[in-house]
């Protein structure tokens, strides 16, 4: 388990990771690729949907990756929630190689009492164009 030293100096080494990545992005070819992007961020979702924990950690940059091992960022997911459906809703290139990506994501949680309730929510990434490829940006 890491110490809570230990985990600030590693979130403020993948900070300065993801804003190192932001400022080398490759902007060639980003704009023209959104349609990748959208594919990327839903398989990234079906992956999540189908508790493919090995592959969802395969969309994370790979600054994320080279600090964070998949037993990390498996437990940044609890068994709260189950997730049914993620649609990619809307995308912004916020700037060259850098675009935030709006998803409608269907899950449902148990209640007390109450069994399983149905949600829909949306939720909001960032990705990263590298070396040709969309990468999810950890937050």
């Amino acid at each position: 388990m890491l110490s809570n030293y230990n985990f600030f100096w590693r979130s403020v080494v993948a900070f300065l990771w993801g804003l190192a990545l932001m400022m080398a992005v490759s902007a060639v070819g980003a704009t023209e690729d959104l349609e990748g992007l959208r594919v990327r961020a839903e398989e990234r979702w079906q992956a999540l949907i189908a508790s493919d924990f090995n592959k969802a950690y395969e969309f994370e940059t790979p600054a994320y990756r080279a600090l964070y091992n998949i037993q990390q960022f498996r437990a940044k997911y609890g068994n709260g929630l189950r997730w049914q459906s993620a649609k990619v809703v809307k995308m912004d290139l916020q700037s060259p190689g850098v675009a935030v990506v709006k998803l409608e994501v269907g899950y449902s949680f148990h209640v007390s009492g109450q069994g399983m309730m149905d949600n829909k929510g949306l939720v909001t990434e960032t990705w990263l164009f590298v070396d040709g490829q969309w990468w999810h940006q950890s937050q």
